[in-house]
């Protein structure tokens, strides 16, 4: 069940590709499955599954499954997830741990943005107006011959359309971004007994980190996932 939740999973999500020549290893014991490194871990009846789904110099995204074998409904959030840098064997960087970008608050900036994208295409679209129809009306009673209405009216409209697909767009964008952090990210949610569940998990990444650990804060216990960061070989 586990790995078809992976397969569900990755249908909906598109590799990035990293400017960078380095990749993600796992540092723990893991099961390869069709090109995925997975570390998987116990707490209680619970599996925690791990792999990296996508890296790049800006971020690092997981793909985490849940696989509830107690008898006990179980929950899981993306604050349950923290990162730490390991500066050495079993020491960690001494500044605060890194945590995820939190799906709630992804949606909040993405409906802020959508809302001044409406607000500028629609300032922009009435500035256009009132300067076409100016320069419209202009060119009617210009004595300059090289000046046409019906060019100045073919240029507003060209002005518009581009506006439009400006708009367009970015709006498209954002609906790919509200459909991930909705969908395919990692939502709180309960797991019920003998249920799963999954999705990604963002966290802000910097290329310089070489080795570092998540930590997944379970109901008994808190799980450590060790990864580190190595150059490929062409």
């Amino acid at each position: 069940m586990k790995f078809k939740l992976f397969i569900l999973l990755s249908l909906f999500l598109v590799a990035g590709c990293s400017s960078s020549y380095l990749t993600i290893e796992p540092g723990d014991e893991y099961e390869n499955y069709e090109g995925r490194k997975i570390i998987s871990k116990e707490s209680g009846e619970v599996e925690y599954s791990l792999n990296v789904e996508n890296f790049t110099p800006e971020e690092i995204d997981f793909l985490v499954v849940i696989e509830n074998s107690s008898m006990d409904t179980v929950r899981i959030s993306p604050n349950d997830l923290s990162l730490k840098i390991l500066t050495s064997k079993d020491e960690y960087f001494s500044g605060n741990e890194i945590s995820p970008l939190l799906p709630l608050e992804m949606l909040s900036i993405i409906e802020k943005e959508r809302i001044e994208n409406e607000s500028n295409y629609a300032t922009s679209k009435s500035l256009s107006c009132i300067f076409g129809s100016l320069n419209i009306l202009a060119s009617l009673f210009d004595e300059n011959p090289e000046t046409d209405p019906i060019y100045e009216g073919g240029r507003l409209l060209f002005d518009l359309e581009e506006l439009e697909d400006d708009y367009e767009s970015r709006e498209n964008y954002l609906n790919s971004m509200e459909d991930f952090w909705r969908n395919d990210a990692l939502n709180t949610q309960a797991v019920s007994p003998g249920g799963d569940a999954g999705g990604i998990v963002v966290f802000p990444f910097n290329p310089d980190i070489r080795e570092f650990v998540v930590f997944v804060k379970t109901k008994n216990d808190v799980l450590k996932y060790h990864f580190e960061q190595k150059e490929i070989k062409e």
